[in-house]
């Protein structure tokens, strides 16, 4: 078998930068230290001599994988936010909501954009649950790559109980 065809295993990197491996051919486990590391996917050779790949996963919070329609309002680092009370109007969507967090949100703009980290944004969009819930947030850029954009929300609007809701 093909080491290159195996998906890599997702590891959580625990809070004191440390991640637990375990071989997936004798079920050994072993924790090393991650703090200081570049790379975050890498192939292991365990002692049974099997190699496997790993992928770390560093976010602080669990992030679920969505396709939920939005409407994001930019400005620039340089520019100053006014967070205006406005309704969500549907004919607006310019984002597709890709994952959701308790504490931030990627999306994928329609259009063409300039973003860059530290930006700010207003996101609206609609949950996919039963009461089709509506959710505003005030974020700020983290991760712009190609067409996608992680945003980490505001303290203030981190943990919000119809997020962590949805999460479940």
């Amino acid at each position: 078998m093909d080491i290159n065809t195996i998906e890599a295993q997702k590891i959580i990197v625990r809070e004191g930068k440390t991640a637990l491996l375990r071989c997936p051919n004798c079920l050994e486990s072993k924790t090393i230290s991650v703090a200081g590391m570049v790379r975050h996917s890498f192939k292991v050779r365990c002692n049974c001599k099997h190699v496997f790949s790993i992928q770390l996963d560093f976010r602080k919070k669990y992030r679920k994988k969505t396709d939920l329609k939005g409407h994001y309002k930019w400005k620039s680092t340089l520019a100053e936010m006014h967070w205006e009370i406005e309704i969500f109007d549907k004919s607006k969507v310019n984002c597709h909501v890709v994952n959701l967090s308790s504490d931030g949100i990627g999306f994928l703009p329609v259009d063409s954009y300039d973003f860059k980290i530290g930006d700010s944004f207003t996101i609206t969009f609609f949950l996919d649950d039963s009461a089709h819930t509506v959710i505003r947030k005030r974020a700020t850029a983290r991760v712009v790559s190609k067409n996608y954009v992680g945003c980490e929300f505001i303290e203030e609007d981190k943990n919000d109980p119809k997020i962590g809701f949805y999460l479940l």
